[in-house]
């Protein structure tokens, strides 16, 4: 056969934690609001369906850390149109004060919104 070997399928119970695990980093990502990870958690579902068929399993514990790593580290993506090259700016949470809306509109900091749930970058790479 060409193509993929086809390698012994997990334990039913590594199948199961990895499914579990799977669905906090999904959760994880979905709070945090990261772009970064949120653009990697496709292939780490599609990873899932194929690790059942070919037993991948180092592969999809990896890319499930990727995403988790991805979801906690201080910094983000974001798409803005603002003048100048592609720049890391401070992420300010809350409301903003007539300095920052100032600043934002300058491209310095990157607004947030004023609701704060305390798993938002600290920096953001806009451009």
């Amino acid at each position: 056969m060409i193509g993929l070997k086809r390698l012994a399928p997990p334990r039913p119970a590594a199948f199961v934690a990895l499914g579990l695990g799977g669905l906090v980093v999904t959760a994880w990502v979905m709070i945090s609001w990261r772009i970064t990870a949120a653009l990697l958690l496709p292939v780490m579902w599609v990873t899932y369906a194929t690790l059942a068929l070919h037993g991948r399993l180092k592969l999809t514990i990896l890319l499930t850390g990727s995403v988790a790593l991805l979801a906690s580290i201080p910094i983000d993506v974001r798409f803005v149109n603002r003048p100048g090259p592609p720049a890391i700016v401070p992420f300010v949470k809350g409301l903003a004060s007539d300095d920052t809306a100032v600043q934002a509109e300058r491209g310095e900091l990157y607004l947030g919104s004023d609701v704060v749930s305390g798993f938002e970058p600290r920096w953001i790479l806009v451009w």
